[in-house]
């Protein structure tokens, strides 16, 4: 049996070193949101995302307790632009995965159990603009299921691409917890003009959860990624793995099967829709 500890503010863990606390009210997004989207000469500084062909992979770890877990992540991690974890349990072996594979990574603590940082994992091959975390706390077990917001210039455009990964809570009887903890990521991604991409796992297992998902997507002009395949996690027979768009288009789309997790993990290639 490991010791849990649950840490009194929000915090985000960098590979970029360093670790912020943040203010209950999430003034993360104030400042930068409203700089100006046509800075070209700031744009011409930084690195961007290729709005043509950009790969994303969403997958919970469970933890990486599972054997295997570790050779699927880094078959998965070698030509991923964007890998989204829930469930990332940040031990010395995920570290090195992360590191050899250059990626830049954040990390929302939900909890720390044996001395390792545990929650949703966001890792770039380029280094997001803006990190903006939030946590709410499972009823039941009062243990938090965490959120990450983060921002990536897109190359050859004034645009912007706001990816939210997603773990909501999963032991509330009612709704009005998992509503409660969607809300303020609702308020945050409103002020986000242009592309737009939420991944996770929704524990939409009831048809209310799922409902209220499916409105919010609506209210933000979210589609849903449809795969071929059948294989995605299903709780109570409903699915609980999505990848939402907005401004973008699909390219390629795969569900690939793995044993070393309850999830399956979700793959996709986007590129920038100009129709929009």
């Amino acid at each position: 049996s490991g010791c849990i500890t649950i840490p009194n503010s929000v915090i985000v863990e960098s590979q970029r070193g360093d670790i912020n606390h943040v203010r209950g009210d999430y003034q993360c997004l104030h400042d930068r949101q409203n700089q100006s989207q046509s800075h070209t000469a700031f744009r011409k500084r930084i690195e961007t995302l290729d709005s043509s062909d950009f790969s994303l992979v969403n997958w919970n770890l469970r933890k990486g307790s599972t054997e295997g877990w570790q050779e699927d992540l880094m078959r998965l991690a070698g030509n991923t632009d964007l890998l989204l974890i829930q469930e990332a349990y940040l031990s010395e072996k995920l570290r090195l995965i992360l590191k050899n594979s250059q990626y830049h990574w954040d990390l929302v603590e939900g909890f720390t159990y044996n001395g390792a940082k545990a929650g949703v994992l966001t890792a770039s091959k380029i280094v997001p603009d803006l990190v903006c975390p939030l946590r709410a706390l499972d009823p039941l077990f009062g243990v938090p299921k965490t959120i990450l917001t983060t921002r990536y210039p897109l190359s050859n455009t004034h645009q912007w691409l706001l990816v939210a990964n997603i773990h909501m809570i999963n032991f509330a009887l009612g709704a009005s917890e998992f509503r409660d903890q969607l809300n303020p990521l609702v308020k945050l991604l409103e002020k986000h003009r242009g592309p737009l991409i939420i991944s996770g796992d929704f524990n939409t297992w009831s048809p209310q959860r799922l409902a209220f998902v499916e409105s919010i997507a609506a209210r933000l002009k979210l589609k849903p990624v449809h795969f071929q395949e059948h294989n995605l996690r299903e709780v109570f027979g409903i699915t609980v793995d999505y990848i939402y768009y907005r401004e973008l288009e699909p390219i390629r789309k795969h569900v690939v099967k793995v044993n070393s997790s309850d999830h399956n993990p979700l793959l996709v290639r986007f590129k920038l829709n100009h129709d929009e």
